[in-house]
């Protein structure tokens, strides 16, 4: 009896391993692949170089800015103490 079980057992576990379906895929790397990702970190590149060169642009801007207004400043003053001397 103790046969019978172990090869029922054996043709079920048979049969359940019969169901199992695989799909096997194989990776596959297009040779553009690594050419478009070199081009796309060269636009990146580029582009980063692009918003730094307009970064520079955007300090230069603003420290003339300030420096205008500071000498305006300094105009102001020099006007206000120039009054109150002909007063």
């Amino acid at each position: 009896m103790n046969n019978v079980k172990e090869t029922l057992s054996a043709l079920l576990f048979a049969d359940r391993a019969k169901q199992i379906k695989n799909k096997a895929t194989i990776n596959v790397v297009k040779e553009n692949s690594t050419e478009d990702y070199i081009h796309q970190v060269k636009f990146l590149e580029e582009e980063v170089k692009r918003l730094n060169l307009e970064i520079s642009k955007f300090q230069q801007q603003s420290q003339n800015m300030l420096f205008n207004f500071d000498e305006k400043d300094d105009q102001n003053k020099e006007l206000h103490v120039l009054k109150g001397l002909l007063h």
